[in-house]
């Protein structure tokens, strides 16, 4: 931990573990003071932490009302400095608990020295950013969609094919995703066509064999994913944050896609993704977690209706996958808790208010990929290694 500080107007909380990358988690603590307000003290407090452990953004999130987009750019650009044509970052339409306003904003950031960050600039607009290091490679690409007036199945089609373009001109390969973060705004019609569509962009990609078998499923390498219930601003159906990795030294640097234990591959129920992706180098670890509901290894929905026996399995899913790397809930880093009614929120408080330590998430309403689903969690966790 590099700095917590929880005032009535938000909550922040500043994580590195292996002096090279940072989390940044603001989250609004204040249901009545104007959004715009909120956000400018989360401009103001991420620019000084910038400038103080001087940190360059990677990957920036931001959840709240989409309505107050253009509004949030300016004051974005304007206190942290920038061009008042950036927007190189994500807005997720992702409301807080009490209505609408700002929920959070999440910044994965590059300590200075450690590696060299450019922009993933593709037909003259920029999508992202290039960290380069001795042995690896990332690439994030932020609110990549397709075009409004087609079909759920087309723009997912839309949105892959422009991530493969861009990945391509920048010699990465498909197989190089590692965590996709996928946003729709009618997830509950569409997340069919959306699986299909997927399916069918992995498989033509060969992220499989054409001989697979289904009992091969634990084995298939695939991204971790959030598929999650939110609109944007853009006026589409779908948009994805990406993060590839590139690995130039395997001997420094290995990926593994998880399973875990409680859960058996979504890819068997028709969901083409790993439950994590692990990243080991000599320093430490990092494991990017799907978004984990309270699903059985059926893939089958349990306690239906029961929101705090739907917390309590989801976490049991998400402790038992990290033991495996000997982590637990205290080696989180970033998340975010999605809620299906704001209601809710008071059951999510109960559980985790045992834990001995913040938990760095934002936590916003919306619809989860199956609506009997009422809870899910993503996240981001780091050990340093020994």
């Amino acid at each position: 931990m590099m700095e917590e500080l929880k005032t009535n107007d938000y909550k922040l909380l500043v994580i590195s573990a292996d002096n090279k990358q940072v989390f940044i988690t603001l989250s609004n603590q204040n249901t009545e003071k104007d959004a715009l307000e909120v956000c400018e003290l989360f401009y103001k407090e991420i620019y000084r932490i910038l400038n103080q452990y001087k940190i360059s953004i990677f990957h920036e999130r931001v959840f709240g009302s989409n309505f107050l987009y253009d509004e949030v750019c300016e004051v974005r650009c304007r206190l942290l400095k920038l061009s008042k044509n950036d927007k190189a970052f994500s807005y997720v339409d992702g409301s807080p608990v009490w209505g609408s306003g700002i929920a959070g904003i999440n910044i994965h950031g590059i300590i200075e020295g450690n590696g060299i960050l450019s922009d993933i600039i593709f037909n003259n607009k920029v999508y992202g950013k290039l960290w380069k290091r001795e042995a690896v490679e990332y690439m994030i690409l932020h609110s990549v969609h397709g075009k409004q007036s087609y079909s759920f199945y087309d723009q997912t089609t839309q949105m892959f094919n422009e991530i493969i373009k861009i990945l391509s001109d920048y010699h990465y390969e498909f197989h190089n995703i590692i965590r996709t973060w996928i946003y729709m705004d009618h997830i509950l019609d569409q997340y069919d066509e959306f699986n299909k569509a997927r399916t069918e962009i992995f498989s033509k990609n060969k992220m499989w064999s054409s001989n697979f078998d289904e009992t091969e499923a634990e084995e298939i390498y695939m991204p971790a994913s959030t598929g999650i219930g939110c609109n944007n601003p853009f006026g589409c159906t779908i948009v994805a944050d990406v993060l590839a990795v590139r690995v130039k030294d395997k001997d420094k640097f290995n990926i593994i896609s998880e399973t875990g234990k409680d859960q058996m591959s979504a890819f068997r129920y028709g969901s083409a993704f790993s439950r994590a992706m692990v990243l080991e180098e000599e320093e430490s670890s990092y494991i990017y977690l799907s978004g984990t509901a309270s699903i059985n290894e059926d893939g089958q929905t349990v306690y239906h209706d029961d929101i705090d026996k739907q917390i309590n399995k989801t976490d049991s899913v998400i402790k038992t996958l990290l033991e495996i790397y000997k982590m637990n809930l205290d080696d989180i880093c970033e998340g975010t808790v999605f809620l299906k009614k704001a209601e809710f929120l008071k059951s999510y408080q109960g559980f985790y208010e045992k834990i001995s330590k913040e938990l760095p998430v934002i936590i916003t309403i919306a619809d989860v990929c199956r609506d009997d689903l009422l809870y899910e969690m993503d996240a981001t966790f780091i050990q340093k290694n020994k």
